[in-house]
């Protein structure tokens, strides 16, 4: 079975192997189904892989997606993780200081030797696992968990994107950074001084990108100025794993084709 559409019923076909990805014959004609357009396939209700349409001359050819792997699993959960802990300072002005530091470090490592260097054990990044099981895999309401970290994090992957295509802006991103290494390396990760080096950066720099992340919660640690400042570097952290992320070849259709893969990848 398969679908071009996310709503669309499932459709019989036949599915046959090629080098690039496979060709799809449908038992029923398909409407407007063009090149570029997606198609997933299923059995029963489990999803067996994807791809994109490449030419729909009689039979569609399709190339497919690649499954998500550990590495890009574990950034997805960094990305996550910082998210959560801007959800938790912006309810209750407090946020774990181990995982805020994890956050810090790996926004402040600019040249890894390996996502170990950045993260460390996988353990470290639990809280991040635990929440893309519960907000990708289980989709149940949660206390634990709030819908805003799921949309901080998809925001997060969209402003990557737009900073990616900002060359000056990424130079301006990497001094600024190295920069406040530096400043760390004096003080401490958590130092009030590099939380408002790194928050100013932000604002001179991911806040000017089209856009923007509203963060909702209590005004009344919204408006302290340690507490937004922290924030800011949280979101920042966010999307430097977002920028690992994409670099180890992480995609958007994984976060919904490829769900249950990504929470088995990050449990091997």
């Amino acid at each position: 079975m398969a679908k071009t559409r996310y709503r669309q019923p499932d459709q019989e076909c036949l599915v046959t192997p090629t080098e690039s990805g496979c060709e799809v014959s449908f038992t029923n004609p398909q409407r407007a189904v063009t090149p570029g357009q997606s198609v997933v396939f299923y059995q029963d209700d489990h999803c067996l892989g994807g791809g994109t349409i490449d030419s729909t001359n009689g039979i569609m050819r399709v190339l497919m997606f690649k499954k998500p792997t550990r590495e890009q699993a574990l950034a997805l959960a960094a990305i996550f993780q910082a998210c959560h802990l801007v959800d938790q300072l912006a309810n209750s002005g407090e946020a774990p200081t181990e995982e805020v530091k994890l956050s810090m470090a790996a926004l402040l490592n600019q040249n890894p030797s390996s996502i170990e260097d950045i993260y460390g054990p996988a353990d470290n990044l639990q809280t991040g696992v635990e929440a893309i099981t519960i907000l990708l895999g289980e989709r149940k309401k949660t206390q634990t968990f709030s819908v805003h970290t799921l949309g901080y994090a998809l925001s997060v992957l969209s402003i990557e994107r737009q900073l990616s295509s900002r060359p000056e802006m990424l130079e301006t991103v990497a001094t600024g950074i190295e920069n406040a290494n530096r400043q760390a390396q004096h003080f401490t990760l958590v130092h009030d001084n590099v939380f408002a080096n790194l928050a100013s950066l932000y604002q001179q720099s991911i806040s000017k990108l089209r856009q923007r992340i509203q963060v909702k919660g209590s005004a009344i640690y919204l408006q302290q100025g340690n507490v937004a400042e922290r924030i800011r570097c949280l979101l920042f952290s966010a999307v430097r794993s977002a920028v690992l992320w994409r670099q180890l070849g992480g995609k958007k259709y994984h976060l919904l084709f490829y769900r249950k893969a990504l929470i088995a990848a990050l449990k091997d």
